[in-house]
């Protein structure tokens, strides 16, 4: 009895190879009246035109049909099979995807500077990405201070690691006022509630 398991088997037989061979011409003609790209839908169907030329061959009352008959609704399958797939919730999340692929305008890669390591988990490195994006944004357009661009210099020197009196000395004219150590002990208060607020913890 022929059953599903056996067309999914990667093995030809001789004379499904040399039908595979004589054939493929269908394959290419099917791509052509559909209009599909090659590029694209050639890897996609090859394993469905392979899986025709299987069920051809075992299935004795299939071969009183003309093989295309079975090859085109085989390949029509595969196709309805693809967009299935493609428009599945997994592949169609409500927020969206963040492609490796994906660039800014200057086609300068989103991730491309994030990602020193092929195992890391993208997924997990394009939300802290966003995240991050988030923080530094809020970080300095809800922050009422005046001149914004204090608050951008404040918040840089404590993201690479520099200590209060430090960033006071970048940021003052050399002599540190009271109110300017208050002004950047409630800047650094602001910025841990949205970074509690952003991270969710």
């Amino acid at each position: 009895m022929i059953t599903v398991a056996d067309f999914k088997d990667d093995r030809l037989t001789e004379e499904e190879q040399k039908m595979a061979e004589n054939e493929h011409h269908l394959f290419l003609r099917y791509l052509k009246i559909h209009s599909l790209d090659k590029e694209i839908w050639y890897d996609e169907l090859i394993e469905w035109y392979l899986q025709a030329v299987k069920k051809y061959v075992r299935i004795d009352r299939l071969q009183m049909y003309k093989f295309e008959q079975i090859l085109f609704r085989t390949l029509d399958s595969g196709r309805g099979n693809y967009y299935r797939r493609i428009t599945c919730k997994k592949y169609r999340p409500e927020c969206g995807i963040m492609s490796y692929d994906n660039s800014l305008p200057d086609g300068i890669s989103c991730l491309k500077d994030y990602i020193t390591d092929i195992r890391v988990d993208v997924e997990i490195l394009a939300i802290m990405k966003v995240l991050c994006e988030e923080f530094c944004y809020r970080s300095i357009h809800e922050n009422k201070r005046i001149p914004q661009s204090i608050v951008e210099k404040e918040l840089s020197l404590l993201i690479q690691g520099y200590e209060r009196k430090e960033i006071l000395q970048f940021t003052s004219n050399g002599y540190t006022s009271m109110a300017e150590k208050k002004a950047l002990q409630e800047d650094i208060k602001h910025f841990r509630e949205i970074f509690r607020d952003v991270f969710n913890l």
